[in-house]
């Protein structure tokens, strides 16, 4: 499901035709919510877009949320937890 909602969301930030004139922010919380955000980073990174991530801290994060985390570590995008620019392979994993 998760994966389902991010693509989908991803599809139609992808059919902006005005794209090219912003990045996508996208804020994620520490849940399986923010995992969809995750997700949707994912595909926009896939499609040759770079999305400003950020991610809350200090809270218990999901299971799903760090495995979609984890699946990100692969890419090189700007990550930021709360402000302060952080690499993917420094994420609470």
């Amino acid at each position: 499901l998760m994966e389902a909602a991010g693509a989908a969301a991803s599809r139609l930030i992808l059919s902006d035709k005005n794209l090219s004139l912003f990045f996508p922010v996208i804020l994620c919380g520490p849940g399986n919510n923010g995992g969809d955000g995750l997700v949707i980073a994912r595909y926009l990174l896939r499609a040759g877009v770079k999305p400003r991530v950020v991610i809350a801290t200090g809270k218990k994060y999901s299971p799903d949320f760090l495995r979609q985390l984890t699946s990100l570590s692969v890419w090189r995008f700007p990550l930021f937890s709360f402000g302060e620019e952080a690499s993917p392979r420094d994420a609470p994993i």
